[in-house]
């Protein structure tokens, strides 16, 4: 499983810790979720960093993305993964901006315990 990172304004290094352990897991990119955000001397150096997610996700394409960025953007990347394909790990996905999302997916589904808000939105909180 191909799993790149977007930012990392939330709890994205613990996804990180456990990600890089597992040996079905390739690491394949890192990018800021906004202009504002540094991140390369976060992740190990051998992942290769992109200074825009959307160029990132257009040459890696990866089969998940966790997606940290800073909480008014969340809702922007997530959509911006989800229109691509790519199945999306987040922390708080609807923490400003809960509109775009619902639209997006306007089907009758409720957030559970787990934490899924749609079958390819997944967060680290219920």
């Amino acid at each position: 499983m191909k799993v790149c990172f977007i930012g990392m304004c939330g709890h994205s290094m613990q996804a990180y810790s456990v990600l890089k352990q597992r040996p079905n897991v390739e690491l394949c990119g890192v990018a800021p979720g906004s202009s504002h955000e540094n991140m390369t001397a976060s992740f190990d150096e051998a992942i290769p960093f992109y200074p825009s997610y959307t160029e990132m996700l257009s040459t890696v394409h990866p089969d998940l993305a966790v997606v940290s960025p800073v909480f008014g953007l969340t809702s922007q990347v997530i959509l911006e993964c989800t229109e691509r394909g790519i199945d999306v790990f987040s922390e708080k996905p609807v923490a400003t901006k809960e509109l775009p999302l619902l639209t997006a997916f306007p089907t009758d589904q409720d957030m559970i315990s787990v934490g899924l808000l749609a079958p390819n939105i997944y967060s680290l909180y219920a």
